[in-house]
């Protein structure tokens, strides 16, 4: 039989097919000749992006011009004695971790002749042995030129004693030091060296989630997760298998959602399509302002089939009120196998998802092993801002934070205190600063982790400095006058942590188990959660991109290139909006 159907690919593909046929042609556009595109005279003085002109130089262009010209002789000298641990043509993998304040991962790190060439899944890691498209493009940034050649001072080069003494005298009694999360023992080690103020601020903010936790447990971290253990997953605006916490949780989702009677149902409640809402099994339109009165009408039905009080909350809109008791219910009859996550940065929307998950006794949600990866207090950032004003800091020492450019609050205040920075490049903030002080990059740097209890990991160099920096570690240490090397400093940091491997075998294998302090859950006080209006009208929210997360990378053209698993697009911004309301506001999209 025949068949007549037919399908579009989009709004625009049925409402404007011309349209879709331009853009459509104009996908891959035609191939210039390398002799017109060479042979082209204004081409010295056009200015162009970086995108087009890797468009139209490719690697055909690329490989014709270098063959027209002269190839130099090189003559390679052989090795008179050949390391034992090298052969030409064969790699080299070393167990590594890796950690930017947003992603962590357990990692191997593929090396050639002593140079790192691929990031690897460290597959027998306790914790997050998987990797994301940014670890993956980290690799990458070791090559970046426009890091850090050497120390900076006043805006010009200096020696490091001359970075390191200025800084020194910069910084007394009324000096914080600001970073992003500390999960390194050595760095904390090092810092409390200091004597200063410490106060950590992230990028993407946890901090009001952290807060619930601090309260609960008395220890500043987040709870870990079990897909294994469930069999219901409810997710309020939490893109798990994106962006969302510090787990990788992909692999997890994968096994638990094979075919059969234990299949793992995944129920999304959110306002843009997600990669988590794109493979749920149910997927509810709620706005961001609607999140918290979603979690609420869950939290109360489960707490009247439970007998414990129930909180007030605003009524829910009639189109999705009926799906939103549907889950509760789904959620209380699978009991100890349910799951409750809270994408909100608020204290209220998590309490009543972690109270929802402790009333159904969740066996997937512990909050025993505990996620450190996200401790940031944007309180203390709010204190410091105040006391910076006042005139009570008159210094700033920055580690691996590029804190003026996602805060215009201290962006604004930046003249007010002395800077010293130590950060892998020039950014908005180093470049403020009276010393900045290059970081090497983790392939070429010792570092160590603690990201969840009862974990310990470590970060070997695997090539040496590119440039004149050094260890974040070892910066810090001698900052407080201390004179140990990166290496030494990580040795007594494994060595203090009573980790369950001898040196050589942690270095081999990149992580350890390590004794982990007993945590005390408390009662959660739902007494002062107040369940916020939702928003009248059309709503604005920005989230974090699957290549760019916090913006860390923003110097990695791999980020960019790589298509947004949802919207397929790469490069350039863009805003996302339903049919109906581009229709109500005449947005059209227009080929170019």
């Amino acid at each position: 039989m025949t068949e007549n159907n037919k399908y579009w690919r989009g709004i625009e593909d049925q409402s404007n097919p011309e349209l879709s046929e331009k853009l459509a042609q104009n996908e891959f556009s035609n191939e210039i000749s390398q002799a017109d595109f060479l042979g082209n005279d204004e081409l010295a003085e056009s200015s162009t992006s970086r995108r087009d002109f890797l468009k139209f130089m490719g690697f055909s262009t690329a490989a014709a011009t270098l063959a027209a010209c002269e190839a130099p002789i090189v003559e390679s000298i052989p090795y008179v004695v050949k390391p034992d641990s090298l052969t030409p043509g064969i790699a080299n993998y070393y167990a590594s971790s890796y950690y930017d304040g947003y992603d962590f991962a357990s990692v191997l790190v593929k090396t050639r002749e002593g140079r790192p060439i691929k990031i690897e899944p460290n597959n027998d890691a306790s914790y997050n042995g998987a990797t994301n498209a940014r670890v993956q493009a980290s690799v990458l940034s070791l090559y970046d030129g426009a890091r850090m050649h050497n120390p900076m001072m006043d805006g010009a080069a200096t020696s490091w004693g001359e970075a390191i003494a200025k800084a020194q005298s910069l910084l007394t009694a009324n000096s914080v030091v600001l970073t992003r999360t500390v999960i390194s023992p050595a760095v904390k080690t090092a810092i409390s060296k200091l004597g200063l103020r410490h106060v950590s601020v992230d990028a993407i903010s946890q901090s009001n989630r952290a807060d619930v936790y601090e309260a609960l447990t008395g220890v500043r971290a987040l709870p870990t997760l079990e897909l294994s253990k469930a069999r219901v997953v409810f997710a309020v605006g939490a893109d798990f298998l994106g962006d969302w916490g510090g787990e990788n949780l992909n692999g997890a989702y994968a096994a638990a959602r094979k075919p059969g009677s234990d299949m793992l149902r995944h129920i999304q409640a959110e306002s843009g399509l997600s990669l988590s809402g794109a493979n749920a099994d149910v997927r509810i339109k709620a706005k961001v302002s609607e999140y918290e009165s979603v979690l609420a009408h869950v939290y109360n039905k489960v707490a009247n089939a439970a007998g414990v009080a129930t909180v007030s909350a605003p009524a829910l809109r009639e189109d999705i009120k009926l799906s939103v008791e549907g889950v509760a219910n789904e959620l209380i009859t699978a009991g100890s196998g349910s799951l409750v996550l809270n994408g909100l940065n608020s204290a209220s929307a998590e309490k009543l998802a972690a109270k929802t998950n402790e009333l159904l006794a969740s066996a997937a949600f512990n909050t025993s092993k505990l996620d450190f990866t996200a401790t940031g207090s944007d309180s203390d950032f709010a204190a410091l801002l105040e006391d910076i004003k006042s005139g009570a800091v008159t210094s700033v020492l920055t580690l691996d934070t590029n804190v003026l450019h996602f805060s215009t609050a201290m962006a604004s205040l930046a003249d007010k205190v002395s800077l010293v920075s130590i950060a892998d490049r020039l950014d908005e903030t180093a470049s403020k600063a009276v010393v900045a002080l290059p970081m090497s990059h983790y392939l070429e740097a010792w570092s160590d982790a603690a990201p969840v209890s009862g974990i310990y990991t470590v970060g070997q160099p695997t090539i040496s400095p590119l440039f004149d920096s050094k260890s974040a570690v070892e910066i810090v240490n001698t900052l407080a006058g201390g004179s140990e090397s990166a290496v030494d400093l990580i040795k007594a940091s494994a060595a203090s942590g009573s980790a369950s491997k001898a040196w050589n075998a942690l270095l081999h294998d990149g992580f350890a188990d390590v004794t982990s302090v007993d945590v005390v859950t408390g009662t959660l006080d739902m007494t002062d959660v107040a369940v916020s209006a939702p928003l009248k009208g059309l709503e604005f929210y920005t989230y974090t991109k699957a290549g760019m997360g916090a913006g860390n990378n923003a110097n990695n053209p791999w980020t960019y290139e790589l298509p947004d698993p949802v919207t397929r697009l790469s490069w350039d911004n863009y805003v996302v909006m339903s049919a109906a309301d581009a229709v109500a506001f005449g947005v059209e999209v227009k080929a170019q």
